[in-house]
């Protein structure tokens, strides 16, 4: 597995997180373009979450605007958690990609949302998710939700 630079994006307000969001956006097209034009298409996985939503809804009018849109295949990576808002999960984002007009097929991931580790090995056997976990090492780009330090409490 690769690893890349981190970056970090300082936001500040209840503007911050469209900042963070717009900002990896930003990385996350010029990233997808890369293995588009390598590979003829991209894989990109997709996390559960509303700090993933936001970036994907800024993510797809920069690559609606390339020349050539990439292909994509897009990888539910979770199933989420989030029951109050079934938008922050991955499979409510696809329609998403499809509504801008970018050519995509989806792969979903039919599983729990959280599991015991006793019944890891188990779950992976169940169809959808084997047939899911079989693909992920084709994964090119994986955008999920990200890290805020306002839930960790005052800053000392």
């Amino acid at each position: 597995m690769k690893h890349h630079n981190v970056e970090v994006v300082h936001g500040h307000g209840k503007g911050a997180g469209r900042i963070v969001a717009a900002r990896a956006a930003r990385i996350a097209a010029v990233r997808v373009m890369a293995a588009a034009a390598k590979n003829g298409q991209c894989r990109l996985g997709l996390g559960a979450g509303f700090t993933t939503r936001a970036i994907v809804e800024e993510l797809i009018p920069l690559l609606s605007r390339e020349a050539k849109p990439p292909n994509l295949v897009i990888h539910a990576l979770s199933t989420g958690v989030e029951i109050s808002d079934a938008r922050v999960t991955p499979i409510a984002m696809f329609t998403l990609f499809e509504a801008a007009g970018l050519t995509a097929e989806y792969i979903g991931l039919q599983a729990t949302a959280t599991v015991s580790s006793v019944l890891y090995d188990s779950v992976l056997k169940e169809h959808g998710v084997a047939q899911a976990f079989r693909q992920r090492q084709k994964i090119d780009v994986i955008i999920s939700s990200l890290a805020s330090t306002d839930r960790a409490g005052p800053r000392k």
